[in-house]
C-alpha cells in the first residue's frame, strides 16, 4: 500500500511539474490565437464597409419607386 501511494505522489509530483512549466506555452499559445481572431474579424469588417463604400449603386430605390409608378400608370 506504501508503494502505491508513493509512485502516486510521484507521478503526480511530476505531472504538476510538467503542467506547471508548460503553462506560460500554453496561455502564450491561446493569446496568439485570440489576437489572431481579432485581427481577422477586424479585417473583415474593414473589408466589407470598404466594398460596400466603394460599390456604385446600380438603381437607387428612388429610381425603381419612379419606375413602378410609371408602369402602373401607363395600363
Amino acid at each position: 500500500m506504501l508503494g502505491i501511494s508513493l509512485a502516486l505522489m510521484l507521478c503526480g509530483s511530476v505531472t504538476f511539474f510538467i503542467g506547471f512549466m508548460l503553462m506560460p506555452w500554453v496561455l502564450g499559445l491561446v493569446m496568439v490565437f485570440y489576437v489572431a481572431g481579432v485581427v481577422s474579424a477586424i479585417s473583415v469588417l474593414g473589408k466589407s464597409i470598404f466594398c460596400y463604400a466603394m460599390s456604385t449603386p446600380s438603381s437607387p430605390r428612388k429610381d425603381i419607386a419612379a419606375h413602378v409608378i410609371n408602369q402602373g400608370s401607363n395600363r
